[in-house]
């Protein structure tokens, strides 16, 4: 009667690790799979959009600095390309931009949003009003002729003046948000290995387990088959 007990106590012990190791794997699946898509929707929706407008962004304010330059020193003639083009970014490109920006912000840290909210100030109350003031003096052949209002202007748009210096500002607060949700992206894309790398090696473990438990669960029962024959044929 103990032999019979001990028996089904190894039966027994086999299967609920067998049974365990599945239930723990389908939990694991559940949780990592789940995790990760949370974080490829993070980066699908949040991160990837933001640093791409992140980018044109730059881009836009970097020409910015350009164009109000060929403004006061060579696009003396009205309504050139460039000029049009420095019109379109203050008024059209960077507004959109900042518009789709605002959107996705939504799952930025407070850190972040109020980086931004500081960004946008520095774009449209400081940098586009002293661009607009530089296109609104320098607006005709007389203005370019005029020497007390090229001397007032020339020195906002040289290396180290006023315009010149916001504008550099704004750029390298721009580089550096950028670069953190960039950081972010990366965060996300280690956390995913690193799910996919544990479940793997986990998957091994207990697949090697579970082999081993039901080789053991297997071999019980030839044993207590060859018991029972001898004693039959005995």
């Amino acid at each position: 009667m103990k032999s019979k007990d001990s028996i089904a106590r190894k039966l027994f012990t086999g299967f609920g690790i067998i049974l365990f190791l599945v239930m723990v794997s389908s939990a694991l699946t559940f949780f990592i799979l789940n995790s990760n898509n949370r974080l490829n929707q993070q980066i699908a929706k949040v991160n990837i959009p933001t640093v791409n407008y992140l980018n044109q962004l730059y881009t836009h304010i970097s020409d910015s600095k350009m164009l109000i330059k060929n403004w006061v020193f060579i696009e003396k003639q009205p309504a050139t390309r460039d000029k049009k083009r420095l019109e379109e970014l203050q008024n059209i490109l960077v507004p959109a931009l900042i518009s789709n920006i605002n959107e996705v912000s939504q799952e930025w840290t407070e850190e972040e949003k109020l980086e931004f909210k500081g960004i946008i100030t520095s774009i449209n109350d400081v940098l586009f009003v002293q661009q607009k003031y530089i296109m609104a003096t320098l607006n005709g052949f007389d203005s370019y002729n005029d020497v007390g209002i090229l001397f007032e202007i020339q020195p906002m748009v040289e290396e180290g003046g006023e315009t010149i210096t916001v504008t550099d500002e704004i750029l390298n607060r721009l580089t550096e948000l950028t670069n953190r949700q960039q950081a972010q992206v990366q965060e996300a894309w280690i956390k995913m290995d690193s799910s996919t790398s544990f479940f793997s090696i986990y998957i091994i473990i207990s697949s090697l387990i579970m082999i081993a438990a039901g080789l053991g669960v297997r071999s019980e029962e030839r044993r207590v088959g060859k018991e029972c024959r001898s004693r039959w044929s005995a």
